[in-house]
């Protein structure tokens, strides 16, 4: 099975639910999908003829999950959060209809990465990110093979103040500072010893002043030269309020920020505790490991009515709470 494309029907599906019926409707048909493709597939017997999701009995118990389904789960999570399905008031309504067009009319590369976006570390790269490679193995982007760095988890737990971290949504590029970069890496990214009295809008990535900057400049080239429309860099400081709140949005892995009412709270907990059993990959799909989060930050809030920058730490309590819930209810 094609998750990539899977991905991208059941995005388009799940928009134009949205748009007869509401966008919890539209969560919950992601949600089902989820559910009864995995299903399906975890029985041996596989599904009887013209009944999707009907199987005959089996003594044999679960098969294992086919390699190519494992991050379903993952997607399923993500695309619930994406700007485009999303609810709460911290989308703008222009701003959705927007995203909603743009998933509508995305191939499947594009939808693949906007419904969960790759984040790289910069500040930290290998000697050979950013240059051509003949390695078949490495992941590359361009027509000249530029090298990537490695992806990294859609996570506030990921950011580091001392770090620099680039995140493509196929859209847009955004790169994050952290406010305690060290001079030396300032000065040969950007030119400047510290951001501290520096419009954001002026930064820019000085592609000639040092190796590590000349290489940094060549992934952002590299990522860009793959999409139809010219992707814009947005710099986004640590602590600088708005354009973080905005960037953070898009860390589908950390605790929603939008208000649902108590039908999608007990949908969501069934859906993670559904999930729970299921293993993760790393979503450039290479690394075949189970990925747990120290602070079970896949767990969503969905009473938060606040951004969450600074790590997870009520995912387990949040999760007695659900379960609290669905038993009172």
């Amino acid at each position: 099975m094609d998750m990539d494309c899977l991905v991208n029907l059941l995005a388009k599906q799940a928009v134009e639910l949205s748009l007869k019926t509401g966008f919890e409707n539209a969560r919950q048909r992601v949600h089902q999908v989820c559910v009864d493709v995995l299903r399906a597939n975890r029985t041996p017997s596989g599904p009887l003829p013209g009944h999707y999701g009907l199987h005959q009995p089996q003594a044999q118990g679960e098969v294992p999950l086919p390699l190519s389904l494992q991050l379903m789960p993952l997607y399923a999570m993500s695309l619930q959060k994406c700007l485009a399905l999303r609810g709460g008031t911290d989308v703008r309504l222009d701003e959705r209809s927007m995203y909603q067009h743009l998933v509508s009319n995305m191939d499947i590369a594009e939808s693949v990465v906007f419904i969960y976006p790759r984040m790289f570390s910069l500040h930290n790269i290998d000697d050979d990110v950013g240059l051509p490679s003949e390695n078949a193995e490495d992941m590359v982007a361009g027509l000249n093979r530029i090298k990537l760095p490695g992806i990294l988890n859609l996570s506030s737990d990921r950011l580091t103040s001392d770090g620099i971290f680039l995140l493509d949504n196929g859209y847009d590029l955004f790169m994050w500072i952290g406010r305690n970069v060290h001079t030396q890496i300032l000065n040969s990214v950007f030119g400047v010893p510290a951001l501290d009295n520096v419009d954001s809008s002026q930064l820019r990535v000085e592609s000639q002043t040092s190796d590590l900057s000349s290489r940094i400049d060549a992934v952002i080239a590299a990522l860009r030269s793959e999409r139809t429309r010219y992707m814009q860099l947005h710099f986004v400081r640590e602590g600088d309020g708005y354009a973080e709140a905005f960037f953070a949005r898009f860390l589908v892995e950390d605790r929603c920020v939008f208000v649902c009412d108590l039908s999608e709270i007990r949908r969501l907990a069934n859906f993670f505790l559904s999930m729970a059993n299921y293993p993760r990959v790393n979503p450039s799909g290479r690394t075949l490991t189970v990925v747990r989060s120290r602070t079970s930050s896949t767990m969503p809030t969905c009473l938060d009515k606040s951004p969450v920058y600074r790590g997870d730490k009520g995912g387990l309590t949040f999760l007695r709470f659900l379960l609290l819930l669905f038993c009172l209810s």
